[in-house]
């Protein structure tokens, strides 16, 4: 009987199984949570070149004296945090190198101060910004507002938060004074966990234990938009009082999310070798059409829409990755046993959703449309990525883990001992006379009317009764088989088709190449 061989590209057909499922038994534990989460705020008053000339009218300024009204704010945002430093006790370091890693820096000062609430360090940086510019049209002097690619100084001001945990707020000393906001879902979900009184086990920026998993997931679910902002309104208050004089406030919205799905395994040996039978798979296998469905988007048929995959080590691990556009989904192999499946976009409107549309001439409907990057996008957006790794867990869930049958056929060339301690070597499916014996038990004329020696001495005629006798007495052994009460007939396990059809797949290129030599 020849089985055939499976292709890297064949899947189980266990359709709705995912990974959470399909490993149930071995994983510790699983959590959904936020991961990186980037957002910018942005002043109303001075969002654009119109509406800065209307803040600048208001306090009796001109288009061509931008300057004269930008300056002192220039000097407010600079004396504040250097105050602010101060008042701290903490350094303004200025960074100029290029390859300089902030996140380094910060773990050290970390190891030093702890972990308690307050600023931790401040770095200053020169960088690239979108700024506001006059530009003279007229040789009279008019002049007007423009928008254009410049530079500022920047500051980055590293808090340990009591709520979002570990953040840094960057601020730019020069109109408009768009803020942005970092802060990590998991450290977030830390403070949370602290407060209702639950032990874990945080490394980098994942759970490596926790003594309830099932409270977790309801704490991680509990992001509120609504709270978020307040404490957005909060830090801008803290980091940036000059904005103040704009009574509009900022506008927060969404510019990069990330969307962590993480199964725990109970032994990280056993997921390095999970890792890679899906991620080799999944390099070679999936199609711009797979990470399509998975992102809930279809790809347009008129011209060709590139799919950016790549495999490579990261700083906490292998990675995985499939860019579609502004999104992409990821596989982790996360030190500590940690399988993490991740949804990233840069640009939240990426993805469409029922909402609420209302038109340029007042009437409103629920309609199709594309995701609002405003931060109450939030609880939608968790929807949409969730559905989204599930459908690539499911994908992943099919893929056949050729490893397992390498386990199952190493275990059955071990030898076992019944109960009075006498061993029966293992089955070599690269012996001739072994796989003959694997292969007849397989035929499907014993599938109803069971196995029995008298059936077996006709298949093997020139073996004896004693010889046949061990043959099964070492398929029980190996659990190949299994005898009916008051009988002499045996019937297969369910683990026998697994581990016979394995040996058989590892026996079939050995004949090809025998045959292929013959001819």
């Amino acid at each position: 009987m020849r089985t055939p061989t499976p292709t890297a590209a064949t899947l189980e057909p266990a359709l709705g199984t995912d990974l959470k499922c399909r490993y149930a038994k071995e994983g510790a534990g699983q959590l959904g949570c936020f991961d990186r989460v980037i957002i910018h705020g942005t002043l109303v008053d001075v969002a654009h070149p119109g509406a800065l000339l209307i803040s600048m009218n208001q306090a009796g300024f001109r288009a061509r004296d931008l300057a004269r009204f930008a300056q002192p704010i220039t000097r407010q945002v600079r004396d504040h945090i250097i105050g602010l430093a101060r008042r701290h006790k903490v350094d303004i370091e200025m960074v100029t190198r290029k390859n300089f890693r902030q996140e380094d820096r910060i773990a050290a000062i970390l190891q030093e101060r702890g972990t308690r609430a307050g600023l931790v360090h401040v770095f200053a940086v020169k960088e690239s910004a979108t700024v506001f510019d006059t530009r003279h049209a007229r040789a009279d002097g008019y002049a007007q507002v423009i928008t254009r690619r410049g530079s500022c100084l920047h500051y980055y001001l590293y808090w340990m938060h009591e709520q979002l945990g570990l953040i840094h707020v960057r601020v730019p000393t020069w109109l408009p004074l768009r803020l942005q906001v970092y802060f990590n879902g998991h450290n977030w979900l830390a403070r949370q966990l602290d407060q209702a009184g639950i032990g874990y086990q945080l490394v980098d920026n994942a759970l490596v234990g926790c003594e309830d998993w099932k409270r977790a997931q309801e704490l991680a679910d509990g992001l509120e938009a609504r709270t978020l902002h307040a404490q957005l309104d909060e830090l801008a208050r803290l980091c940036c009082p000059a904005a103040a004089q704009f009574p509009n406030g900022y506008h927060w919205c969404l510019t990069q999310v990330e969307y962590a799905q993480d199964l725990v395994f109970k032994d990280p040996a056993r997921l390095d070798r999970l890792f890679e039978e899906l991620a080799r798979q999944a390099m070679l296998v999936i199609k711009v059409e797979d990470v399509a469905r998975f992102l809930g988007k279809r790809v347009p048929q008129s011209h060709e829409t590139p799919l950016n995959s790549h495999f490579g080590r990261r700083h906490a691990g292998l990675r995985l990755k499939h860019s579609l556009g502004p999104a992409s989904v990821k596989l982790y192999n996360k030190p500590g046993g940690i399988l993490r499946l991740e949804m990233t976009t840069y640009d939240v409107s990426f993805f469409r959703h029922y909402r609420q549309v209302v038109h340029q001439d007042g009437t409103k409907e629920n309609a199709l449309a594309t995701m609002k990057k405003s931060i109450y996008s939030l609880r939608d957006l968790v929807e949409l990525m969730q559905a989204g790794l599930n459908r690539y867990s499911q994908w992943l869930a099919r893929v056949v883990e050729h490893s397992a049958g390498r386990a199952e056929v190493a275990k059955l060339g071990r030898p076992e001992h019944d109960q009075r301690g006498r061993s029966f070597r293992g089955f070599n499916p690269f012996l001739q006379e072994d796989t003959q014996a694997l292969e007849t038990v397989l035929r499907g004329e014993y599938a109803l009317g069971g196995l029995t020696a008298r059936r077996l001495h006709g298949v093997f005629k020139d073996w004896t009764r004693g010889r046949i006798g061990r043959l099964l007495k070492r398929l029980r052994l190996h659990g190949l088989l299994r005898k009916i009460a008051h009988s002499h007939t045996y019937y297969l396990t369910p683990l026998a088709h697994a581990r016979v059809a394995h040996g058989a797949v590892f026996h079939q290129p050995l004949q090809s190449r025998q045959h292929g030599q013959r001819g």
